[in-house]
């Protein structure tokens, strides 16, 4: 599994709220099968009511990962089944709001880095910083 078969919405709350568009890192990094998906007004309408159902709070955490660090909270909704190029057409798999999981960006980073050969690598702010592979031997 790669960094491209997750669902990414890394945005700050305010973003969230207000519309903000954080969506091309999304297409650098997404597999060529999901890039679509996560450009889409779709996607975005489903990741922001996700968030916003959420309450903004990391569903593994709950902000404890980012508190009191003074930096500004990043999200990322989440597929717990990560897309590939059989399941990327199955609405329930891309869309359902059962697959899916607001994170931090530092509970993100934690899923991603158990027993995957890659990992995606933010800095302090949510930005994307580069893909760590792990199995270059």
């Amino acid at each position: 599994m790669s960094i491209g078969s997750c669902s990414y919405v890394s945005k700050t709350i305010s973003e969230f709220r207000n519309g903000f568009s954080f969506w091309k890192w999304n297409s650098e990094m997404a597999k060529d099968f999901s890039k679509g998906i996560y450009n889409s007004r779709r996607w975005r309408a489903v990741a922001r009511a996700y968030a916003e159902s959420q309450h903004y709070i990391c569903e593994r955490c709950h902000n404890r990962s980012f508190a009191g660090t003074g930096k500004p909270a990043h999200f990322i909704v989440h597929h717990k089944r990560h897309l590939n190029p059989e399941n990327v057409t199955d609405d329930s798999t891309v869309y359902g709001w059962d697959n899916l999981e607001l994170l931090c960006i530092y509970c993100h980073n934690a899923v991603h880095s158990q027993g995957l050969d890659r990992e995606c690598r933010f800095d302090d702010d949510g930005n994307p910083i580069g893909i760590v592979n792990h199995n270059n031997g």
